[in-house]
């Protein structure tokens, strides 16, 4: 069995490397305006060791849902040490198991808007983790909750190991 760099066998690797589905369709939408951006929810979840100075927040008043399915939200990155926030617009497809970053932006910014943003898969390992993390909370298999339903998920006191998926709805 040939194996790469890792020590993996080649054909897992190759099995990785063609089984990202294709992009999703997107429908239009809008950016939030940041300066509307009040109802902010911890958003936690394991961190690796050397990306655990930060603190992530769930900005619920951005969450949108639309006719493609794909769920859009901002998040806000506060490092624990340091006054500068950085907020990301993301969306969230649950079909494909895939997220796009649109834009970034200070707390107090624009919206800078990314050149190449391209659909990525959602991992619960590195330094985007989130994405997975947000994945199990925005999603039913491969289709996201009604946005009522998640919101209640980031605003109920919940036990660390509880999930959408876990609850009976």
């Amino acid at each position: 069995m040939e194996r790469n760099g890792r020590g993996l066998p080649g054909e897992v690797v190759d099995w990785f490397n063609n089984n990202q589905k294709a992009a999703p369709a997107e429908a239009a939408f809008e950016r939030p305006n940041i300066k509307n951006l009040v109802e902010w929810a911890p958003l936690e979840f394991p961190q690796l060791k050397n990306n655990n100075r930060n603190n992530y927040f769930l900005a619920l008043d951005s969450l949108s849902l639309t006719n493609d399915e794909i769920v859009r939200y901002v998040v806000a990155i506060k490092p624990t040490g340091g006054n500068v926030t950085t907020l990301v617009f993301e969306g969230l497809d649950c079909a494909s198991h895939q997220y796009r970053r649109y834009a970034s932006a200070s707390s107090t910014g624009d919206w800078r808007e990314l050149k190449n943003s391209e659909w990525k898969i959602n991992s619960k390992n590195g330094h985007h983790a989130w994405q997975g993390y947000l994945a199990d909370e925005f999603c039913r298999l491969d289709a996201p909750w009604p946005l009522e339903t998640i919101k209640k998920e980031f605003v109920a006191n919940k036990l660390p190991a509880d999930c959408s998926g876990c609850q009976t709805r």
